[in-house]
């Protein structure tokens, strides 16, 4: 039969005026058979889930309904979370934690005196940090004692398969002192996208930097997860309590960054 995945914005599911979508691999053939597997679609270029109503495995062959799922119009899109900020002892602060998917932690000006003998990134369950928690890699993948950090902005990634969802907290722990250097609570029910290594795709957690006016440390750095991208605007600033960019898709507008170093001049 000639099954294929389709979506649509009609009443109910037909293959008249929807949109059909590749496969997992990308070939736009018959359907093969499939058991129990997780498999990720993408839908058409342009397109995202506010424009369809449902997604069905539709036969061309007999104009038959194989099974559908319906796209509820007030669908809460799983999207990066920002979390309260790192606050405790040894100097540890930062701005407020973004979780940017299920399996990354952006966490922006961190800084942390490098002096305790043991230091680590920190997670586990429950609201504070115990001895039963699991030691995080630094953004540059290594579980030594962490090192002195002047509010730099770091991307962390969970190891293995966990996720946010199985964690409480997250935060500095002295490990062999078992001390809580400050931590933040990772809420219960957080809707974020699912990393990278979940769909099957090789992560990306390098945060980018781009310096746009040296004299003002006037930095624009971003993390990319999947379709998410988190932008963080960085300057020194003694009278203005306020920055601001414009995004644009239009490659005829890279001139912009060259207006904004005018306007903070």
């Amino acid at each position: 039969m000639a099954a294929y995945f389709y979506v649509g914005n009609s009443r109910r599911p037909t293959n008249a005026g929807a949109w059909r979508l590749r496969d997992e691999r990308g070939s736009t053939g018959v359907l093969r058979r499939y058991r129990n597997k997780d498999i990720t679609l993408s839908l058409p270029e342009g397109k995202t889930l506010r424009d369809i109503k449902w997604f069905s495995v539709w036969c061309d062959e007999f104009a038959v309904n194989f099974g559908d799922v319906t796209i509820p119009k007030n669908l809460e899109f799983p999207r990066p979370q920002k979390i309260a900020p790192l606050s405790g002892v040894h100097g540890v602060s930062s701005d407020n934690v973004v979780i940017v998917d299920a399996q990354t932690l952006l966490v922006p000006n961190f800084s942390y005196d490098g002096e305790a003998p043991d230091a680590k990134f920190w997670v586990g369950r429950g609201a504070k940090p115990s001895p039963h928690g699991i030691r995080i890699p630094d953004e540059n993948g290594k579980e030594t004692p962490l090192r002195k950090y002047d509010r730099k902005t770091i991307v962390l990634t969970l190891p293995a398969e966990l996720t946010v969802f199985d964690i409480g907290h997250f935060g500095v722990w002295c490990e062999a002192f078992t001390v809580d250097f400050g931590h933040v609570r990772i809420p219960e029910g957080i809707v974020v996208p699912p990393s990278l290594k979940m769909l099957g795709v090789s992560p990306q957690s390098k945060l980018n930097c781009e310096v746009l006016f040296d004299d003002l440390a006037f930095e624009v750095r971003w993390a990319v997860a999947g379709e998410s991208v988190v932008v963080q605007l960085v300057a020194k600033l003694a009278r203005s309590p306020r920055i601001s960019a414009i995004l644009s898709p239009f490659a005829e507008r890279v001139s912009m960054a060259e207006r904004m170093r005018q306007t903070l001049r």
